[in-house]
């Protein structure tokens, strides 16, 4: 899966410099509706504004820092080029 992202300045990087970002979930929904949280296999800046996820199933949606107790530069790494830590957000696919 293949997020693309506009209007990032430089590009998108993360709080230790690396390709591989931390914080992100893959959600699924079971039949009656409730949404179950997802370890990705890899989830890794491949452009400056495209983040690459691969998971071993199919996903109903991700989601980046959706877990409270996530703290920034140890479970969450993604931020803007000058060093703002990316927000909290969930997309849900039809």
């Amino acid at each position: 899966m293949v997020l693309d992202h506009t209007n990032v300045g430089s590009g998108l990087t993360t709080a230790d410099g690396s390709a591989d970002i931390l914080g992100f979930a893959g959600i699924r929904r079971n039949r009656n509706g409730t949404l179950h949280l997802l370890t990705p296999h890899s989830v890794t800046l491949t452009a400056p504004d495209r983040i690459t996820l691969t998971f071993g199933v199919s996903v109903d949606g991700v989601g980046y820092h959706v877990l409270a107790e996530e703290v920034f530069g140890e479970s969450i790494n993604l931020t803007s080029p000058s060093g703002v830590p990316a927000c909290a957000d969930i997309w849900l696919f039809d």
